[in-house]
């Protein structure tokens, strides 16, 4: 062992002891996991860098982006900030890339922090806690060999067919032509900076096709090198059902026999399920599949432009009956737009029967509530929403909730189990309401629908009557 190590070392009965009793910072990931942006650019985490502007990156000493275009994964292991962080976990301090999960916790949601934890109880002998204590070094760096990926969250570009409301650019190229003509002719990426032009026929498109980054970048011909036990593989896009390079990787780990070891998982918009991907699942040892709505039928047609609820519910019932073995759960931003509309989704979820199997955590809907645009946020509405809000999810519960345990859960167990995880959802939503008193962005919320109503030929008014009732719109 080397002389840094050991230093650090010497400290693992004390620090272990802290985890056990109240060490909140440690998670696993700057150690097991390796993520990108849609950009390339490596990240600590999707969380650290949920606010789509520099927090969370990995950068060169030279202060130069650290990209998956030109850099291999086990060169990437010690970036500057992935040092700094593992030192203020093991040190029980809270780094501030790690601020979105200290929000989700206070306000009782779930963070990616509590689900790693969870997720790598599984992978003891090769994380956990006294080991990274052990054999990370006293300046954060850790050797590839002693702390393989387990781990991957790839962002594979911003090929999109939505334009999401609280959507960018840097995460869906739907939004290109609407952001040049309203916003910007240019916008964030990682720490680059993203130029939009337009042709003679009016068609947007960037300039520097640096969101492609997947089909030119030296991580295909490393990627099995690097991560010879991998274990889990999340793919994002944009919309990555639409982006053909994800296919060929789940080809390549089919081909190689790897794939029965390995579990997916996904965060798609299920507007669009090919062919060959459900080919392709059934060879992995689990599928896991977040599909995002964020309401049902108009509420979400009108938040995710470009969507067909529709069609999403056809194809969910699709993906019910195809051979494989999955997990699947409905992804649901709490945001201004749809914070009256929760119990309609629940609602929904139940009486579609198409989630029985679902885990009791993600039980009716996984919440990640919305905090970039800031002016999109749940908590930019004044006292009278927040607490109309409340008190539907409240009658929701004591009513037709009620009601359908009751008549259809002969379980008491499953029953209790039910009302257990809807009670955890009303205190998730009442909680990030009461966290902040965002209303001074009330306006900036008025400006920038009637913006994009305008654009897009929509109307508020129409698609969320009663949010727009209650807003005096």
């Amino acid at each position: 062992m080397s002389e840094s190590k050991e230093k650090l070392s010497s400290q693992a009965p004390a620090l272990s002891v802290l985890f056990a009793s109240e060490n909140r910072s440690w998670c696993p990931v700057p150690w097991a996991s390796c993520s990108t942006t849609t950009s390339g650019q490596y990240r600590l985490c999707v969380q650290a860098n949920t606010d789509r502007l520099s927090r969370g990156l990995f950068s060169h000493d030279d202060s130069a982006p650290m990209m998956a275009l030109d850099t291999p994964v086990s060169k990437a292991r010690n970036g500057g900030l992935a040092k700094e962080v593992r030192l203020a976990m093991l040190n029980n301090l809270q780094h501030s890339a790690c601020v979105r999960c200290r929000q989700d916790e206070d306000a009782g949601i779930v963070s990616r922090r509590a689900l790693a934890r969870l997720n790598y109880t599984s992978f003891s002998n090769k994380i956990s806690f006294n080991k990274c204590v052990e054999k990370t070094t006293a300046t954060g760096e850790i050797d590839h060999q002693d702390f393989p990926i387990l781990d991957m969250d790839l962002r594979l570009g911003n090929r999109c067919n939505l334009k999401c409301r609280s959507c960018s650019p840097s995460e869906s190229n739907a939004w290109y032509g609407e952001w040049y003509d309203t916003i910007s002719k240019k916008f964030n990426s990682g720490s680059s900076v993203v130029h939009l032009t337009k042709d003679d026929m009016g068609r947007v498109s960037d300039s520097s096709q640096g969101l492609d980054w997947i089909g030119k970048s030296i991580f295909r011909t490393t990627f099995f090198e690097d991560c010879p036990e991998l274990d889990r593989l999340a793919i994002v896009g944009g919309e990555p059902l639409l982006i053909s390079e994800h296919f060929d990787i789940l080809k390549d780990l089919v081909d190689s026999k790897r794939a029965q070891g390995i579990i997916l998982e996904y965060n798609t918009n299920l507007t669009v399920l090919p062919q060959k991907v459900l080919d392709l699942w059934q060879h992995f040892k689990e599928v896991k599949i977040g599909y995002s709505i964020d309401g049902v039928w108009q509420v979400n047609d009108y938040i995710r432009s470009g969507a067909q609820f529709s069609k999403i519910a056809r194809n969910l019932k699709t993906l019910q009956q195809a051979p494989g073995n999955f997990d699947i759960w409905v992804t649901f931003t709490l945001m201004a737009f749809n914070v009256l509309y929760v119990s309609e989704t629940i609602q929904w979820v139940i009486e579609s029967g198409l989630h029985k199997k679902v885990h009791p955590m993600n039980r009716f809907l996984v919440i990640h509530a919305l905090r970039n645009p800031a002016e999109l946020s749940a908590q930019v509405l004044p006292e009278k929403t927040k607490t109309l809000a409340k008190k539907k999810l409240k009658d929701f519960k004591e009513g037709w909730f009620e009601t359908y345990v009751k008549e259809h859960l002969l379980d008491p167990n499953e029953a209790d189990s039910w009302r257990q995880r809807l009670d955890i959802i009303i205190q998730m939503v009442s909680r990030h309401l009461e966290q902040e008193d965002g209303s001074h962005r009330l306006p900036q919320f008025r400006e920038r629908v009637q913006t994009m109503d305008r654009y897009r030929g929509e109307d508020l008014r129409q698609a969320l009557p009663e949010l727009a009732q209650s807003l005096s719109f």
